[in-house]
């Protein structure tokens, strides 16, 4: 259990470091689960952090358990191999060539891995990348769980790209599917490869005042490419979005709640993040 929370505690780390938006990939309908105590879930969504190539899978469920659940992310990966059928009762048309799954009695006990349809068939639920390689947070207040992954132990190739559902129960059996029936949501994640992740400094990026009383200015040397900027807060939600076309642009903070932010600012040359303090 103690492990668990700790992982909780290391996911805020994890989502400021990420500056990327949740997409969702699929909803589910409450109450429409086999079993009745089991968790039913209603939302599935992802996030993938080009920083470390990692992708983040997170699943919303009527109820929150600490004990005794079990997450499955089922993929369709373009070009990882044959497929099977899977053995839920819901979504059994969905083909799948790797699977996640994440069955908990009480944490850290129980099985956590990553296995191709031959493995699941096995009952080898770690053939292609262990416990080790997965991160799994809980989050009591938002009832998620969340599924933390490098992009290479799921399908070690130049790009992912996949069909994606869930499904979620308890350690020892299914309840529900994400969704019902159909592909569910699709990912297409290809790492960019020429661009270059600095600090601001390197990057030619300053930020003034900082703190700053809610307007916050952000110059540059080099005006010669257009950069996207973000600014997102603690939890890793896209508050603001602009564009920067020149040397100089302001960021008005003042309409926000007070509080650390964090800019994140990208060309076709360079990425770089950084906080910011609004007091």
């Amino acid at each position: 259990m103690k492990k668990f929370l700790l992982l909780m505690s290391i996911f805020t780390a994890l989502t400021l470091a990420s500056f990327a938006q949740w997409t969702t990939l699929t909803t589910d309908a409450t109450g429409d689960g086999q079993t009745s105590g089991y968790l039913d879930g209603t939302k599935l969504e992802y996030m993938y952090d080009d920083n470390t190539d990692s992708v983040y899978f997170r699943v919303t469920v009527d109820q929150y358990k600490a004990n005794a659940f079990g997450i499955n992310i089922i993929m369709n990966v373009t070009g990882a191999g044959s497929t099977g059928t899977w053995w839920g009762n819901q979504n059994s048309s969905f083909k799948y060539n790797r699977l996640i799954t994440v069955w908990m009695s009480v944490p850290p006990m129980g099985t956590v891995g990553v296995t191709d349809a031959a493995g699941a068939a096995a009952n080898n639920f770690t053939k292609i990348a262990g416990a080790s390689k997965v991160t799994v947070i809980g989050n009591t207040t938002d009832k998620t769980y969340t599924i933390r992954i490098k992009r290479t132990d799921i399908y070690n190739g130049s790009s992912l790209k996949a069909n994606v559902i869930a499904a979620v129960g308890a350690h020892n059996g299914w309840n529900d599917d994400l969704p019902n029936s159909g592909n569910g949501g699709s990912i297409d994640l290809t790492p960019a490869t020429d661009v270059k992740k600095l600090s601001a400094a390197e990057a030619g990026y300053i930020a003034s005042p900082n703190p700053t009383n809610g307007i916050v200015n952000i110059s540059r040397k080099d005006d010669n490419n257009v950069a996207q900027i973000r600014v997102y807060n603690i939890m890793g939600q896209s508050i603001m979005s602009k564009e920067m076309k020149g040397q100089a642009i302001s960021l008005d903070l003042t309409t926000h709640s007070k509080g650390v932010y964090y800019i994140d600012i990208v060309t076709d040359k360079v990425h770089t993040s950084f906080p910011v303090m609004f007091q």
